[in-house]
């Protein structure tokens, strides 16, 4: 998941597999992680981009695709109207630092969580009784929905949590070493929408793609 600006740290290793998942903050991260980072979970492995609230204002798509959000020069809409309305994940790929635990980082991979973009500009995540992400061994599972404010511009999506309520779990061989109540990173995702296609993405830490509900 790996929504941006705010990373979490890396979790450390007590004893056997026992990760101390640490909620701390740091500027600038990839997301949601969340992301995103564009929206991830400080507190999540660090480097991870994690679960993005998604979402941005963007001009009206042009033959041939999908457009990508906002212009650069243009005044930002409070929301985009091609995002207005509700998408449900049918992709997710991130990144997850996994140093503290001595293995390689993880690309978690799934799909699940349903994403609402209302006019007034803002937007809920909604991971209902729990969506996991996968990479062998290591699972990653969020509950829950939070609320975010959203603004857009030069192509990207930016937001602020209004209402918190997703947990994030992890799992190693299908033992939990960690857990923490998402504190998102709000760096911006970048973003294209078109019809019923929306897709979200930070570089090479994250990515996802949804389908109009």
């Amino acid at each position: 998941m790996r929504y941006r600006g705010v990373h979490p740290a890396a979790p450390d290793r007590p004893g056997r597999l026992r990760l101390a998942v640490l909620a701390l903050a740091v500027p600038a991260l990839s997301l949601l992680s969340l992301a995103g980072c564009g929206g991830e979970p400080a507190g999540r492995p660090a480097g991870t981009a994690g679960p993005a609230p998604a979402g941005g204002a963007q001009p009206s798509p042009t033959a041939g695709g999908a457009t990508p959000g906002g212009t650069a020069g243009t005044p930002a809409a409070t929301i985009d109207p091609c995002l207005v309305g509700t998408w449900i994940e049918v992709s997710y790929e991130s990144v997850i630092d996994l140093s503290g635990l001595d293995l390689p980082p993880a690309r978690v991979r799934g799909a699940g969580r349903t994403l609402t973009f209302r006019a007034d500009g803002t937007e809920l995540v909604d991971y209902g009784t729990g969506v996991t992400y996968r990479d062998g061994a290591f699972e990653e599972t969020a509950s829950g929905r939070t609320e975010f404010r959203v603004t857009t511009g030069a192509g990207r999506l930016s937001f602020a949590p209004l209402v918190d309520g997703t947990r994030f779990e992890y799992r190693y061989d299908g033992e939990v070493v960690g857990s923490t109540q998402g504190t998102w990173n709000p760096a911006p995702v970048a973003y294209t929408c078109s019809g019923d296609t929306m897709t979200q993405a930070i570089d090479d830490s994250y990515s996802a793609e949804y389908r109009r509900g």
